[in-house]
């Protein structure tokens, strides 16, 4: 039992070091690919809408979203060089002098309006920051 293990294991290594190569070339002439649509005028919004479509249409049976259509997006938008849908964070937090100062601004104009015109903030401010 000890050598089966052994050579489970072995072999799991061996299998995952060749996934990793293979990830890296498909990566690179994705990377390429994806380097020519750019070039060709295809924004990147683009390329990612037809990768959803192309998953939604693979998995159309399934009446819900399930962990296999999510790894099967997120391996197409990695492997077509583009940002993985869920791994990205942005801040609400203005950053700069610019966002900063915009952000005052917009405050400043909630809480004016709220007071004179008798506008609730919470809506006043949802309508502001759509």
């Amino acid at each position: 039992p000890k050598q089966f293990l052994l050579c489970r294991k072995h072999r799991e290594i061996e299998l995952g070091t060749n996934l990793d190569l293979m990830n890296q070339i498909s990566g690179l002439g994705s990377g390429i690919v994806k380097s020519a649509l750019v070039a060709a005028g295809v924004p990147e919004s683009e390329m990612n809408a037809r990768i959803k479509d192309a998953t939604e249409l693979r998995f159309a049976g399934n009446m819900e979203l399930t962990y296999a259509e999510r790894r099967y997006l997120a391996n197409a938008q990695q492997y077509a060089g583009l940002a993985v849908t869920g791994t990205s964070y942005h801040s609400s937090i203005p950053s700069g002098e610019k966002g900063l100062m915009e952000e005052l601004q917009k405050q400043l104009f909630i809480n004016t309006v709220a007071s004179v015109g008798n506008v609730d903030k919470d809506i006043l401010n949802t309508f502001i920051r759509q």
